[in-house]
């Protein structure tokens, strides 16, 4: 089933890479787009993946086609696939759900089209599962070759002023150190 973007998008549906996905990893869709008449202008085309709050925790905004064809140039009526690979974040708490929602908007203006008349389409919903313990880190950061913060996680995304927020650190020592800091 298709669904129109304004009067200048045809979305004809979209495949994910899963269903699942582990912090810190990566995750792939393809959205099928169409052109329902030449465009004036481009327009840009994002996938944002919102947690529980509606806080956009990861998301990737670019002309279709992953970024190689300006709307100007999508030709009417043919389908193109327009392919994302999206980073999840290792610092968002395993167990939790993140919506995947797409939309069309106006690069310059930040004016969205509208889909059966909202703003954006919601597709579908991320399960994020804990990083197997294998994983490579991505929150590798190096302290002067003494010491490596090699990974981190946030018991929770959002919070509000004065309530305590707990971070685990995981630290690795690069070679023997003399000194307490």
């Amino acid at each position: 089933q298709s669904t129109r973007f304004g009067d200048l998008l045809r979305f004809n549906g979209c495949s994910g890479s899963r269903d699942i996905v582990a912090t810190g990893e990566d995750w792939s869709i393809t959205l099928y787009w169409s052109a329902l008449q030449p465009a004036a202008q481009d327009y840009s085309i994002f996938v944002h993946l919102t947690d529980e709050n509606g806080v956009i925790q990861a998301q990737s905004d670019s002309f279709p086609a992953g970024g190689l064809l300006p709307t100007r140039a999508l030709p009417v009526g043919q389908i193109v696939p327009d392919s994302r690979i999206i980073r999840i974040p290792p610092s968002l708490p395993a167990s939790s759900h993140l919506k995947v929602s797409i939309g069309v908007y106006d690069h310059l203006t930040g004016e969205r089209l509208i889909v059966n008349g909202q703003d954006s389409l919601s597709l579908a919903v991320l399960a994020i599962s804990e990083r197997s313990a294998s994983a490579e880190s991505t929150a590798a950061i190096n302290f002067d070759n003494l010491i490596e913060l090699s990974d981190y996680h946030f018991e929770r995304t959002l919070v509000a002023a004065g309530d305590p927020l707990r971070v685990d650190l995981t630290w690795r020592a690069l070679k023997d150190i003399d000194s307490d800091y």
